[in-house]
């Protein structure tokens, strides 16, 4: 019985994944279609370009009413880990034994994470691939300017991506690399600790020049 519970808990998570991305690919589909129609009816780029700066915003607010539960939610789940954690430092501070806490160590990886399609060298190619500049307002007038964001997140012991954000100057733009991230969905292989999954804790910079 415990066992099916372990699997059916799995399962929902996979699901609610699964889920998240779906959503994003309609947002995708739907903006796409709309962006090609506008193209269709107004041939001259000086003509539909502004067009598609305004849709373009309206795309980006659809990504973030997508990506807002999942943001909640991970802060939920990070205050209770977080608060957990603190418990099991204060019981072992007063001198009871606690599973997880060794006092002046710290664990080494015995596996440590990885990405299926080509390891992190693969995950660098996949996300430059998904951060579609051209999906930003007014993109037509960043060329020859920098676009750079600071992309935190976890991969935690199932391999999910949690916990994300994204810090640059250009909000519409950290918006996009969350959204690619989010597309790297089911490739990340945890670390381990003597056969024990373990969460991962990253930084990743992105920096963008439209030509």
């Amino acid at each position: 019985m415990k066992q099916r519970i372990i699997i059916a808990i799995f399962l929902l998570n996979f699901t609610l994944i699964l889920a998240q991305l779906e959503e994003i690919r309609k947002v995708d589909n739907i903006y796409d279609k709309k962006t090609n129609e506008i193209k269709e009816l107004n041939k001259r780029p000086k003509k539909y370009l502004p067009i598609l700066s305004e849709l373009n915003k309206e795309r980006i607010a659809e990504y973030n009413k997508v990506l807002k539960p999942y943001y909640v939610t991970d802060s939920t789940e990070f205050s209770n880990r977080q608060n957990e954690f603190i418990k099991k430092i204060e019981k072992h501070e007063s001198g009871e034994k606690v599973e997880g806490v060794l006092k002046n160590k710290i664990p080494e990886k015995t596996k440590y994470l990885d990405y299926k399609n080509g390891g992190i060298g693969g995950f660098r190619k996949e996300i430059s691939k998904f951060v579609e500049i051209e999906n930003l307002p007014y993109f037509y007038n960043y060329s020859g300017i920098p676009l750079r964001s600071e992309l935190y997140f976890t991969i935690d012991k199932e391999g999910k991506i949690k916990n994300v954000t994204a810090t640059g100057d250009d909000e519409d733009f950290n918006t996009l690399v969350k959204v690619a991230l989010y597309k790297t969905t089911g490739n990340w292989i945890p670390s381990e600790i003597d056969g024990r999954k373990v969460n991962d804790n990253l930084r990743f910079p992105i920096n963008f020049q439209v030509d």
